[in-house]
């Protein structure tokens, strides 16, 4: 899974306001909440809010690249 951020800050309304921003743009659909804000997934993508690992004053917006293998279409054929 390939991780972004998209954005960090100390404050969290403006980054939950950003994550609708950005889950409508992206047409993704809440799925739930975790204890920063909603959650946002598609088939693709992931996004949610999470504390900064090396600061935990920081929050940061995260969209998750769900990575599909690239030889997932000829697996087909050969699962039979």
């Amino acid at each position: 899974m390939k991780r972004e951020i998209l954005m960090q800050g100390v404050e969290l309304a403006p980054i939950v306001e950003r994550l609708k921003e950005e889950g409508t743009k992206r047409g993704l659909s809440q799925s739930a909440n975790n204890e920063y804000g909603p959650v946002f997934i598609n088939h693709h993508y992931d996004l949610r809010i999470e504390r900064d690992p090396g600061d935990w004053g920081q929050y940061r917006l995260m969209l998750m690249h769900k990575l599909q293998p690239k030889s997932s279409f000829f697996g087909m054929f050969r699962r039979g």
